[in-house]
């Protein structure tokens, strides 16, 4: 008797590990394999608000497109903290120490926000922002900032669950010359 269930397990991880190199994010031109490592996440809450703390890093990933940058290299701290939710409250991004990668001197920066939490919908959920900027003298036509954004829905953990790790993909780009 014949199966399709070998045929379809055989198709499905000839999908799954189908070759993405060379492919690109079309929002961002970036290598599709470029993603931002999140270790050690930890955020809680306190009477002022919302607190966070994580390392964030990339590895350098080529671009096969010679028009576009490749997935820079970085590997930085951050920590901050974050109001409450309420009427016309807001977070802002604030910046991240840089370990590795470039230095604010040379125009590379990392920063994140956590969006203000609801206490009211109260659902555990932390959205970190991560942002990625530098000044790009090699792809672009004129010197251009490039600022590459992505975000992730984390969980509050700090009482409640040892710290994890998890991936952001940056997926908004902001370019001005």
């Amino acid at each position: 008797m014949f199966s399709f269930v070998p045929l379809a397990t055989a198709a499905l991880l000839g999908l799954a590990s189908a070759d993405t190199s060379g492919a690109i994010n079309p929002a961002t031109k970036l290598p599709v394999e470029y993603v931002w490592a999140v270790s050690h996440w930890v955020a809680g809450g306190a009477r002022a608000g919302s607190s966070y703390d994580f390392n964030v890093s990339a590895e350098y990933v080529a671009n096969s497109n010679p028009e576009y940058p490749p997935g820079k290299h970085f590997f930085a701290y951050c920590s901050g903290l974050s109001p409450y939710a309420g009427p016309d409250v807001v977070s802002f991004y604030q910046p991240c120490k840089l370990f590795e990668g470039g230095s604010a001197s040379d125009g590379l920066q990392v920063a994140a926000y956590l969006e203000p939490y609801d206490l009211v919908k109260a659902d555990g959920v932390a959205r970190i922002h991560v942002s990625l900027e530098y000044l790009d003298l090699t792809y672009a036509k004129v010197p251009t900032t490039r600022n590459y954004s992505g975000s992730y829905d984390a969980t509050f953990n700090q009482v409640s669950a040892p710290a994890y790790d998890f991936t952001i993909v940056p997926n908004t780009l902001v370019s001005y010359a």
